[in-house]
């Protein structure tokens, strides 16, 4: 929905938000967790976080202004099962945070602003095993930091698909975020990312004046309580987030001049690696080409892009997206330079 504003309200600094006791609509047992919200961490320098936790499956969530902090557990007093850091530098920007989780399968994808985030220390610590929230829980969040007025959140949405939410699909993500870095409207009950209403939505719609509201939930896991009262976030608390470039133009007449490239590197499904280049010393470049990387622990593979033509001054640029740790052992050019007849 074109012109979609988010209405953030602000979690009071060092203090609990919102908090529901119970399941909140979520099964007893699932595999999938799929997360979506805009936070604000203000633009004055002070240090703040949001923190999202629940007695069972997250034993905590949290972002601030460095990081985004993840630790999973696969039930109540169970041993963690994922516990790590990714970087990430908020810079007093609206952050849109997308987060995908396979508890069964080990997957653990995280995008800041519509972008992928490394992690940076930890990783899984058991063996995954789904999530199992047993009888008694508490979702939650809330705000700490060393400055009022706390922190801004916004359409908060959280669901446990039937199948699991691949964030490297573009498409995917077109449904929480747009290229443009701007909200997408998820619909007065969240319901339009993944066609059904998921079990937390907490959101002010447009037009509605009361901040309290966002505690009602327009998912079907019943209403929050609030803790501290619930306001509006000022105009101009954050900056919006800087759009990406546009994409590079279409490649134009200039004839190439590589024969093969080979990429090895740490293979993991649903990776991609793509190559682009530039004719004119970088001016303007062509559109990447992408190719598969292949699967995990094929170490040996290489990636290639043959019959490349023939250029002069020839720029090259590679680059990847992968949910994984990934290591670029080399990459090397087969040219022919001898005079053409």
């Amino acid at each position: 929905m074109a012109g979609y504003s988010v209405r953030e309200v602000i979690l009071q600094w060092n203090a609990s938000g919102v908090i529901n006791v119970g399941r909140a609509g979520f099964p007893a047992t699932f595999r999938y967790l799929l997360f979506s919200g805009w936070i604000c961490l203000g633009n004055d320098g002070a240090n703040r976080a949001v923190d999202f936790n629940n007695s069972v499956v997250f034993g905590n969530f949290s972002l601030n202004n460095s990081q985004v902090h993840v630790h999973l557990l696969p039930g109540q007093s169970q041993p963690t099962m994922f516990d790590g850091s990714f970087a990430y530098a908020a810079g007093g920007y609206f952050t849109h945070l997308l987060i995908s989780i396979d508890g069964v399968g080990g997957i653990i994808q995280i995008y800041a602003n519509d972008a992928p985030l490394a992690l940076t220390s930890g990783g899984w610590t058991g063996s995954p095993a789904g999530f199992n929230l047993g009888g008694f829980t508490q979702w939650q969040f809330g705000a700490s930091g060393s400055h009022a007025p706390g922190t801004g959140v916004g359409d908060i949405f959280l669901a446990a698909p039937t199948s699991f939410f691949d964030l490297s699909v573009v498409a995917n993500r077109r449904q929480f975020i747009n290229a443009d870095l701007s909200p997408v409207d998820l619909g007065a009950t969240g319901s339009t990312p993944l066609g059904t209403q998921p079990p937390i939505y907490l959101t002010v719609r447009p037009g509605d004046t009361n901040p309290s509201n966002f505690a009602s939930n327009n998912g079907t896991g019943g209403s929050f309580n609030i803790y501290g009262t619930l306001v509006f976030l000022p105009d101009g608390s954050c900056n919006s987030p800087s759009p990406p470039p546009p994409p590079p133009p279409a490649p134009g007449s200039a004839i190439m001049a590589m024969d093969d490239m080979s990429l090895i590197t740490i293979p993991t499904p649903g990776c991609r690696v793509f190559l682009q280049w530039s004719n004119d010393r970088g001016h303007v470049w062509g559109s990447p080409v992408g190719q598969d990387m292949g699967p995990r622990g094929y170490y040996l593979d290489s990636v290639q892009w043959q019959r490349l033509g023939y250029a002069r001054d020839r720029v090259f640029q590679i680059f990847w997206s992968c949910p994984a740790k990934t290591v670029l052992q080399g990459a090397w050019i087969e040219a022919d330079t001898s005079p053409k007849t």
